[in-house]
């Protein structure tokens, strides 16, 4: 939002009129990849699976809870997408 969000879609837009739909694609991939949006993501991702596997250990590798199976849900459908494309 603000003031930043206005010159981000001018930026868009120039480079859009520079270069093809595909590389214009892959600017806007890498914008997201460096994003801290991202980088916080993957960083809950890394937390929940630390806890999943003490949660494994501490219950001697059974997993059989509907929270955990619900967590592991979780974690599969945000991470299938990155991993399909």
């Amino acid at each position: 939002g603000g003031a930043g969000g206005g010159a981000h879609t001018r930026e868009l837009r120039r480079a859009e009129q520079r270069v093809g739909p595909l590389e214009m694609m892959r600017l806007v991939a890498n914008r997201v990849y460096f994003s801290k949006a991202y980088a916080v993501l993957y960083s809950c991702m890394v937390l929940l699976n630390v806890v999943m596997l003490v949660w494994l250990v501490w219950n001697g590798g059974n997993a059989l809870s509907a929270s955990f199976i619900a967590l592991e849900i979780m974690v599969t459908a945000l991470l299938a997408p990155e991993v399909l494309t």
